[in-house]
């Protein structure tokens, strides 16, 4: 498409990407924000979404940009599904790279280099994901589940957000909460 050319998911959805671009501009200045979009199916929450993260990817270089998904019918434990995505991103799950058909080349590179700073900063900040959320082999013993609340886990995972997004800011889109345990 032409530089400034409208995506067909953006027509007749300036009003929305004003404010989702608004939201991102609070977050630049260190405010974190959320934002929801919802709507019926087939409204094209999915297309406005994909629009606004790749507009927002081309306008800040640093920016990384990371999609978990809900799943309606996914199995036992997957409450997590779409904080396990996040982090498979984040530290450089090619598997995960891979599986997202929506991501560019240009942020697949910036996750696969930002990668040694999140996996370090997941098991300084983060042991008890490790084994949980995401897999791998670990240089941290982490901590036993049943030790592990939904609660321990979420600051845990809260914290390594807040480190990483120190040296990039992050914008992290989780799809489909409605199917969400």
């Amino acid at each position: 498409p032409l530089a400034g050319s409208l995506q067909p998911a953006s027509i007749g959805r300036q009003k929305l990407l004003k404010k989702l671009n608004q939201s991102l501009g609070r977050m630049s200045t260190g405010q974190g924000q959320i934002s929801f979009v919802s709507g019926d199916s087939g409204q094209g929450k999915t297309a406005l979404v994909n629009e606004f993260s790749h507009q927002a990817e081309q306008s800040d270089p640093d920016l990384l940009v990371v999609q978990g998904r809900c799943a309606a019918y996914s199995g036992l434990g997957d409450s997590y599904l779409p904080f396990r995505d996040v982090l498979r991103l984040l530290t450089g799950d090619e598997e995960a790279l891979r599986s997202l058909g929506n991501i560019s080349s240009i942020q697949a590179n910036k996750l696969w280099e930002q990668a040694p700073l999140s996996n370090q900063i997941v098991h300084k900040f983060g042991p008890g994901l490790v084994n949980t959320l995401i897999t791998g082999d670990s240089p941290v013993n982490p901590i036993l589940a049943e030790d592990q609340s939904s609660g321990y886990i979420f600051e845990q995972f809260t914290l390594v957000l807040q480190k990483l997004s120190a040296s990039h800011p992050l914008l992290i889109v989780l799809e489909d909460l409605h199917w969400a345990d």
